[in-house]
C-alpha cells in the first residue's frame, strides 16, 4: 500500500528544478548525438524548396510564443489559487507546459538535422535550448511569478529553511 507523502514547498522546487534540467540536458545530449552521426553537415540558407526551411523556423518561433502566452495565461490560475500548496503545484504544471512547447520544435529541430544534415536546423534548436536554459527557475522567479501573500511567503521561507 502506498503511503501519501506530505506536502513540501521544497520537494516541489527541487521537482521543478529537476525537470527543468531533465529537458534542457535531453535536448543538448540529442543535439550532440545527432551532430556526432550526421556525416557532411553542411550550412544550407539556398534550399528555399525544402518545406523544412520554413516550418523548423515557424514552429520554433511559434512554440515559443505559444509557451509564453500560455503560461502567462496558467498564471492567472495560479495566482487565484488560495493555498501555497495549489500554487505551487498548478505552478509546477504550468512551467512542464511551458518547457514542453519549446522542446518539441528544439527536438523536431535536431531531427530534421539528422535527415538533411543541414546545420541551419541544429542551430535553431540550440538557440530554443539556450532559451529554455534561462528558463531555470529560481526561487526569485517562482515567489515573482506566484505572487504570493505575506502568510504564504513565509510558509515558504519556512519550509527551505
Amino acid at each position: 500500500m502506498q503511503t501519501k507523502q506530505p506536502y513540501q514547498p521544497k520537494s516541489i522546487i527541487k521537482t521543478m528544478t529537476t525537470l527543468h534540467y531533465a529537458y534542457s540536458f535531453a535536448v543538448l545530449v540529442f543535439g550532440t548525438i545527432a551532430l556526432y552521426i550526421t556525416d557532411n553537415a553542411t550550412m544550407n540558407l539556398n534550399d528555399t524548396n525544402d518545406i523544412f526551411f520554413y516550418l523548423v523556423p515557424i514552429l520554433a518561433v511559434g512554440g515559443v510564443m505559444a509557451s509564453h502566452f500560455l503560461f502567462n495565461s496558467l498564471l492567472k490560475t495560479v495566482h487565484a489559487k488560495s493555498t501555497l500548496k495549489e500554487k505551487l503545484t498548478s505552478y509546477q504544471s504550468a512551467r512542464i507546459i511551458r518547457l514542453a512547447l519549446i522542446e518539441g520544435p528544439a527536438i523536431l529541430g535536431i531531427v530534421i538535422f539528422i535527415t538533411t544534415s543541414n546545420l541551419f536546423y541544429l542551430i535553431i534548436s540550440a538557440i530554443l535550448l539556450v532559451y529554455m536554459i534561462f528558463l531555470r527557475p529560481t526561487l526569485q522567479i517562482i515567489k515573482q511569478d506566484l505572487n504570493l501573500t505575506v502568510d504564504q511567503n513565509k510558509e515558504l521561507r519556512e519550509a527551505l529553511k
